[in-house]
């Protein structure tokens, strides 16, 4: 079966990665994984995420891991914070 916390690193990208297409760069601040199932390692899943509320700086997220027939693993929320552009370019010039 998969690790919990390879499922929990997938939820929190997928769920990041969701905030900062929808327009906010973001840094996650708590997140919390469910597991539902065990993931089987041949069981073929989906990932998806998406952004549930926006409160000024602060973003929620959630996000779950499934299969087309229906099977639901893993579920995720998170709450990430909106940071400022120039902190990030001072990490990457670092």
């Amino acid at each position: 079966h998969a690790h919990g916390g390879s499922i929990s690193a997938l939820l929190d990208e997928a769920m990041g990665f969701a905030c900062w297409i929808a327009g906010h760069p973001v840094v996650a601040a708590e997140i919390t994984i469910r597991f539902l199932e065990m993931l089987p390692l041949d069981q073929v899943v989906e990932f998806e995420a998406w952004v549930d509320q926006v409160d000024g700086r602060k973003v929620r997220a959630a996000s779950r891991v499934f299969t087309r027939g229906g099977a639901s693993y893993s579920k995720g929320t998170g709450l990430f914070i909106v940071v400022d552009a120039d902190a990030f370019r001072q990490i990457v010039d670092n």
